[in-house]
């Protein structure tokens, strides 16, 4: 025999007889009525209220330019490229292509990806994004279900307890729980407010952290070029003044002197 039972609650009300006047004892309806009229108005208005003021962003003022003096573009040669500022523009995520430069792009292509700042920060903003959505989730009900399935077998030598006499049964028991919060001070909704702010806060240290290496990297390459270019300029230098005092001391010309240099520069 199988048996399923279900958690309720039951209530019994006897009669009973009262010597008071019906006059006096008042409409139990009419009195229900009222209290449920002052229950909602009063949780109308507090469902108004909230914990704290409302965040207004303070308004700043922003300079027009950020050198003491505005700049003046300097006039090109002819068949020159003018130079230009553009104050109103922003510059694209990948600032560096600007440049043009193959070796560049590669180099920060992999430092993007082997950086162990920036895959710290990314994982610091998925997790201020999973705090945000799971607080988004008190303001939904909680549903929980549960279901028991036992098997019994009364001993032969008992009395069984089962209405059919049955040694041997089943009881499944089964059990669904719905809860909800109000939020009628407005605690979820400033709890929510804070998480997000967390989770701003960590994009913006993502973003921080992506122009710091990106930046550096450029500055490095850049620094790197100029060396290389001041050493290779050094070396021709050099080149110049033993060309020049194998010269002053009557050494007849050979290749790679400052004629051949001359020509190359050609």
């Amino acid at each position: 025999m199988n048996k399923i039972s279900f958690f309720s609650i039951s209530s019994n009300l006897g009669a009973a007889k009262s010597t008071v006047p019906s006059n006096v004892i008042p409409s139990f309806g009419a009195s229900f009525s009222c209290f449920s009229i002052w229950i909602g108005t009063c949780l109308f208005f507090i469902s108004g209220c909230e914990v704290g003021p409302n965040y207004v962003r303070p308004a700043l003022a922003l300079p027009a330019h950020h050198t003491e003096q505005s700049l003046k573009l300097a006039t090109a040669p002819k068949g020159e490229v003018t130079q230009q500022f553009l104050a109103d523009h922003d510059i694209p995520a990948q600032w560096w292509e600007l440049f043009h430069s193959e070796g560049l792009n590669e180099l920060i292509k992999a430092s993007l990806k082997n950086n162990p700042d920036i895959k710290a920060a990314e994982a610091a903003l998925r997790s201020a994004q999973e705090i945000v959505a799971a607080q988004q989730g008190a303001y939904y009900p909680t549903i929980g279900a549960e279901y028991n399935a036992t098997r019994q077998r009364v001993a032969s030598t008992l009395a069984t307890s089962a209405s059919s006499n049955a040694y041997l049964y089943n009881l499944h028991t089964a059990q669904l729980t719905i809860s909800y919060t109000p939020d009628f001070f407005g605690l979820n909704h400033r709890q929510l407010e804070s998480t997000q702010a967390q989770a701003d806060v960590a994009q913006y240290q993502l973003r921080a952290a992506y122009l710091t290496l990106t930046s550096n990297l450029v500055n490095a390459a850049i620094n790197e070029a100029s060396l290389r270019a001041q050493l290779q300029a050094l070396q021709q230098v050099v080149h110049i003044q033993n060309t020049l005092l194998d010269a002053a001391h009557g050494k007849p010309y050979r290749p790679g002197s400052i004629q051949g240099w001359l020509r190359s520069c050609r």
